[in-house]
């Protein structure tokens, strides 16, 4: 269980980069 946890855990946090890094590019006026 703990490795799957881990496994869940590292693919959250992938999918949550993805998501923000996808946030910034549909506003460009962020970008700093």
């Amino acid at each position: 269980p703990c490795a799957e946890e881990a496994l869940l855990m590292l693919n959250g946090t992938q999918l949550g980069q993805q998501a923000i890094r996808l946030s910034w590019g549909r506003s460009p006026s962020n970008k700093q």
